[in-house]
């Protein structure tokens, strides 16, 4: 392993630590990349600066010029063109790839900076042929999902191949899950709630997504309701996926759902009027429910 891939490691194992970021800025000064290590600590001090706003302000003035002129090459050096990803405490962030490209492009990305990226999930290749679930399981095997923040599919990508992805270990910076269209039902939930990796997820979106083969879609909502896997979350996406009452009780019911989570319940089957008042106060902000009765 080369010194620059130990710290790129170094700083995809532990995410919000600075001290790994800037001893990587040090060393890539030593080598005669002074512009970058300078861009990344100016990022860092105006990501962190306690100071005032004219302060941070004219840091981040300094940030933008920097990267004017060099951002070009040094997302050059990554293989992406100068549009792509936005630069966050030193180093690109929201790269978005299919996870079918993924594989084959991460080796480029992640030898040369600490990228994070969003991964969306397809089940098929270019060619249209299916992937399999034996290419999951090595997908799920590859030490560069580690660069993961985010996971979404729009339909697809089918319920086996999402479980057997989770039980990835590598996903261990997993921070927001978007699915929809996607009927992962109670086992899908239950491969978030199983997961290996030791992750903290900030946003979940499961729209259309928690109805089994049997169109239940208690035993999903349970599974939600008392995990501390889902203790961390800010925000809850549950639209179109015809929430009954009950279900609606046993999420007002949780001990582990954080109150001020911020939940989406459009179009459901349960009665918005009886519950606009306790969801309001159970989360402590008001619902975009709208359970569609008239």
């Amino acid at each position: 392993m080369s010194e620059r891939t130990a710290f790129i490691n170094a700083i995809l194992d532990n995410p919000t630590d600075d001290t790994a970021r800037l001893v990587f800025a040090d060393w890539l000064e030593e080598r005669g990349e002074r512009e970058r290590a300078e861009f990344i600590r100016l990022q860092i001090e105006a990501d962190k600066s306690p100071t005032s706003e004219h302060h941070r302000n004219a840091l981040r003035a300094r940030t933008t010029g920097v990267e004017a002129v060099h951002g070009a090459t040094w997302r050059a050096a990554v293989g992406i063109d100068q549009r792509r990803g936005v630069y966050e405490r030193g180093f690109l962030t929201k790269l978005e790839f299919l996870s079918t490209l993924f594989p084959i492009l991460a080796e480029a990305l992640l030898t040369v900076e600490p990228v994070t990226v969003t991964i969306h999930l397809v089940g098929q290749h270019e060619d249209d042929s299916a992937v399999t679930l034996e290419e999951i399981d090595e997908f799920a095997s590859d030490p560069y999902l580690r660069a993961v923040t985010k996971i979404s599919s729009q339909g697809g990508f089918g319920r086996e191949r999402f479980v057997r992805l989770m039980k990835s270990p590598y996903l261990i910076n997993l921070r927001e899950i978007d699915i929809f269209q996607e009927p992962l039902g109670a086992d899908g939930i239950e491969a978030v709630v199983n997961a290996p990796a030791s992750f903290k997820l900030e946003s979940l979106t499961l729209n259309e997504a928690l109805q089994d083969d049997s169109g239940d879609e208690g035993r999903a909502v349970e599974l939600l309701a008392t995990s501390p896997r889902f203790a961390s979350l800010k925000a809850l996406g549950l639209m179109f996926n015809e929430l009954t009452d009950e279900s609606i009780r046993v999420l007002l019911a949780s001990k582990t759902l954080p109150r001020t989570m911020r939940i989406e319940l459009e179009d459901n089957a349960y009665d918005e009027e009886e519950f606009a008042e306790s969801l309001a106060a159970r989360f402590g902000v008001e619902s975009d429910g709208d359970s569609g009765d008239e």
